[in-house]
């Protein structure tokens, strides 16, 4: 007898088990019914929304039980998304359900099967049985990207070049791809598969392309461009670096086979090229002066790179005796090792003018020195030589390297390259009134003038060349001197 209750018992409580369903359902992806499985896209999350619904008959009792809500992932195995709830489930129910708005992380998510949306019921008390739900697959679509196995294709390179389409995806399978490319490139195999082979041309390369297909769905396409290394010739143009006749003929070594050869003038108003194509080329003078001829190389795929050559024009009709006067540029009296000289022909020259004494060492004194001058033709080596003789007056540096020792005002920043500014040290002058002040190069030559206004000033300095100069202050009784240094 207790045996055939015990069976009954076990009857009954399987029929319960199975007249039970605890179901997920009306599942939204970001706002959007899903059609049969949850699937993150191309994006790092999404917001699922979801009902779970329980049922039961009216008239049976399963007690206290607890429900759990998740998804399970092969990689953080169950993961809740709500907290577990322990309920009484008695006669007189039917069951009841839940709604839940969750935010999902992709990167929580393997690739391929074994991830779900689950939920389950667990029976507290004797004999503990587990309800579980239905299950909501999860899915992730695959990153995709193009890698090749060099980084750039030389011009004359024939060696083989494989592209490979990396996706994360490698376990299941589930990702074909269909690959195509641009001009400039010779197929090796098929365009299926991971990986493409391909030889390169001597011309432009076109684009590599591989489109994706995930689980049926075509993704976005990739794309990858090969680059050349750049092109600089390694050519030089052949030719005088003079222009004396009316036309001369220059060449350029062109060892690296260009395909073409642009040939231009820097300066048409000096010189003209004749025939603007090939590997040689006529320029005609057409005034004097320094210019450069440029010879733009363009290889068999495409690459330019400019050459040039430093040319002078020369129209030389007389060639005079050396006379004319010399100068130097600005002494700086804090750097007295040498000024340049400047010569001035007394009558134009158009040849090379050269001077036994370039610089003029110690420009801080005053000094005579015999330079000799030479004119030289270039055009047939002639030339004409003189000694003139430069008799240098040099500034008087001592007195602007002498600081007054005055403390009315103080100058700030000293060297300067932009503002300097004037301040009264002392309140022992009328600090309403208007003081005037004067800047002068070592020369004695003004430069601007400032206005002091109760006791304060400012000016630039940033029009001024680099070197000494002189401020000076007017006060009633006095001239108050202060040296600033322009850099």
């Amino acid at each position: 007898m207790k045996k055939f209750i015990l069976i009954l018992v076990l009857a009954f409580s399987l029929q319960n088990v199975n007249s039970q369903s605890l179901l997920i359902k009306d599942v939204k992806v970001d706002n959007v019914p899903i059609n049969g499985f949850i699937d993150f896209g191309l994006k790092s999350s999404v917001i699922i929304t979801f009902k779970v619904a329980f049922s039961k008959p009216n008239n049976l009792t399963i007690g206290n039980i607890v429900y759990h809500v998740g998804t399970v992932s092969a990689l953080n195995g169950f993961q809740r998304l709500a907290s577990a709830e322990e309920v009484y489930s008695g006669v007189n129910s039917t069951g009841f359900s839940a709604t839940y708005s969750k935010e999902i992380f992709a990167s929580q998510y393997s690739f391929g099967n074994g991830n779900y949306l689950f939920a389950k019921i667990v029976q507290l008390d004797y004999p503990n049985v587990e309800y579980p739900s239905n299950m909501i697959p999860i899915f992730k679509t695959p990153t995709y990207s193009i890698s090749s196995n060099v980084n750039t294709v030389a011009c004359n390179s024939s060696t083989e070049v494989q592209f490979t389409v990396n996706s994360a995806d490698t376990s299941y399978g589930s990702s074909t791809y269909q690959w195509s490319y641009g001009p400039g490139w010779t197929l090796i195999g098929g365009t299926t598969g991971n990986i493409l082979r391909l030889i390169p041309g001597s011309s432009t390369l076109g684009q590599i392309t591989v489109t994706p297909t995930y689980k049926g769905a075509i993704q976005p396409t990739k794309t990858l461009t090969l680059k050349r290394p750049p092109f600089i010739s390694e050519a030089t143009i052949i030719g005088s670096n003079s222009i004396c006749n009316l036309t001369e003929t220059y060449s350029i070594d062109n060892s690296e086979n260009a395909q073409n050869i642009v040939w231009s003038s820097s300066n048409p108003s000096i010189a003209t090229v004749n025939n603007s194509t090939g590997n040689s080329v006529t320029v005609s003078k057409v005034g004097e002066g320094n210019f450069k001829l440029i010879a733009t190389i363009t290889n068999s795929c495409g690459q330019v790179s400019p050459v040039s050559k430093s040319l002078t024009a020369y129209s030389i009709t007389s060639h005079p005796i050396p006379a004319g006067t010399f100068d130097i540029d600005f002494v700086d009296c804090y750097d007295d090792s040498k000024a340049k000289i400047n010569f001035y022909p007394t009558t134009a020259f158009g040849g090379v003018i050269t001077l036994s004494l370039p610089f003029l060492p110690h420009p801080s004194q005053s000094q005579t020195k015999q330079i000799t001058v030479t004119y030289t033709n270039p055009c047939n080596g002639f030339s004409t030589s003189k000694v003139l003789t430069f008799k240098y007056t040099a500034p008087d540096c001592h007195q602007y390297k002498t600081i007054n020792n005055s403390t009315v005002f103080s100058i700030y920043p000293n060297p300067s390259n932009e503002l300097v500014k004037v301040s009264l040290i002392e309140n022992n002058t009328n600090n309403n009134q208007i003081i005037s002040g004067e800047i002068f190069d070592i020369l004695g030559i003004s430069k601007s003038k400032i206005k002091i206004i109760e006791g304060e000033a400012s000016f630039s300095v940033s029009s001024l060349k680099k070197g000494i100069y002189v401020l000076k202050i007017y006060l009633e009784n006095k001239i108050e001197t202060h040296q600033i240094i322009v850099e």
